[in-house]
């Protein structure tokens, strides 16, 4: 269980650790893999270990690896303190992506440590290599390297691609900020992408809508009231084969439990009660608005909704975690419906306190705005906003950590419903 797992990191570091994960894309837009992110700041346990590449090790073997990334490449980046000589016989059995520092130069001594690294079975990543002569002495070890779009110009990355062409390495575009970005990545000949915007795909243009997913923001309207009218749900339920199908298919799940017999649309939505159904309806339409081509943007709204949800309990929110739950939802729809998140909460009958959330308004200590403040900054691994709202809220990384790794389970989850 997640609870025994944080238990262990507390008992090998010490104290909690955040730990969050950023896709990694294809040229199709599709997951490759992804980063697993964490903060190494001079007041970190990390630089004030004993063994800082043991406690590193230690804590993704206690959190489970598989639990951040499933089976999908996991990229870790490892300072000159974490890169130790005993590295290979203290990392997870599961193969990783080791990401070297930048200024880590190709000597004797690291190659052989990287080359015994690929040998355990991990490969390794060169992180914005620019010096032509040290990326050639990098190739023969590494199956990755990565370009800052922010830190280069054209014709370094152009370089940086020759240098390292015609061989095993794969390259990866990252801090990729725009679709003009992106196109011009593809163009250059990377093979990888990375960066927020990729994740945000604009899949619906203006504020053009089909009958079908105009009828699927009606059901929307409803749910996201304060009371839900069950007859008029029921109706447009029954009135959208697919979201009938959808509703069946949910309350037999794993993520549901019920394993009942259903004699209509209005048992089952009865069986679920008005939280559950919220719930449910709020996550199938807006993954039905984005489309296949928003599936990871969809798999972070679950993240955040779910995030958002447990959060609340630990923190004295209680009454107040269902609405984090629907705030976390509804924080892409303004990038999935292409539009602005006013023209979103306009067209949504929300409670004053989430539309204050969801439109970035000023807003008091321990409120729903401080509480997404926090989950924001986690997801976008912006560690010194999401240290200055952990501690406003007075809960600890363990909590924070526990959470954020249930939310992914129960995502990943869902999301393959």
């Amino acid at each position: 269980m997640i609870c025994g797992s944080v238990d262990a990191v507390e008992q090998k570091t010490g104290s909690g650790v955040f730990i969050a994960r950023q896709p990694i894309f294809r040229r199709d837009l599709q997951v490759f893999g992804f980063d697993l992110l964490y903060p190494v700041t001079p007041e970190s346990e990390f630089e004030a270990a004993e063994n800082p590449a043991k406690l590193l090790a230690n804590v993704f073997l206690s959190v489970g690896i598989d639990k951040l990334a499933g089976e999908k490449p996991a990229f870790i980046r490892f300072d000159r303190r974490t890169l130790t000589p005993d590295l290979p016989s203290i990392l997870p059995k599961r193969p990783l992506v080791i990401e070297l520092p930048k200024s880590l130069s190709p000597t004797r001594e690291n190659l052989e440590l990287c080359a015994a690294l690929r040998f355990a079975g991990h490969e390794i990543s060169i992180a914005d290599c620019r010096d032509g002569v040290a990326l050639r002495a990098w190739a023969p070890v590494a199956g990755y390297a990565r370009v800052d779009f922010r830190t280069t110009t054209d014709a370094e990355r152009r370089s940086s691609l020759h240098c390292g062409g015609g061989g095993r390495l794969k390259f990866i575009a990252a801090e990729i900020k725009s679709h003009t970005d992106y196109e011009h990545a593809v163009e250059l000949g990377f093979d990888y992408f990375q960066g927020f915007h990729l994740a945000q795909p604009t899949v619906v243009g203006g504020r053009v809508l089909t009958e079908a997913r105009a009828a699927q923001l009606r059901v929307l309207q409803e749910v996201a009231c304060d009371e839900i009218d069950m007859y008029r749900v029921e109706k447009l339920i029954q009135q959208d084969v697919s979201l009938t199908y959808k509703l069946l298919r949910y309350i037999n799940s794993a993520a549901f439990a019920w394993r009942g017999k259903i004699k209509s649309v209005r048992h089952a939505m009865s069986l679920m009660g008005e939280s559950e159904l919220r719930r449910w309806a709020c996550m199938i339409i807006i993954m039905s608005l984005g489309g296949p081509k928003a599936s990871q943007l969809f798999l972070a709204s679950l993240v955040r909704a779910e995030f958002g949800h447990l959060l609340a309990s630990r923190v004295g929110m209680e009454r107040q975690k269902d609405s984090m739950f629907l705030l976390g939802l509804l924080s892409y729809l303004d990038v999935i419906l292409g539009c602005s998140m006013l023209e979103v909460v306009e067209d949504l009958a929300l409670h004053q306190e989430l539309r204050d959330a969801l439109l970035q308004k000023e807003h008091s200590k321990r409120s729903l705005g401080g509480l997404f403040h926090l989950i924001e900054a986690y997801d976008l691994a912006d560690w010194p906003r999401a240290l200055a709202f952990k501690n406003e809220f007075r809960v600890d990384h363990l909590a924070v950590m526990e959470c954020y790794i249930r939310a992914l389970e129960w995502a990943e989850l869902v999301a393959a419903l």
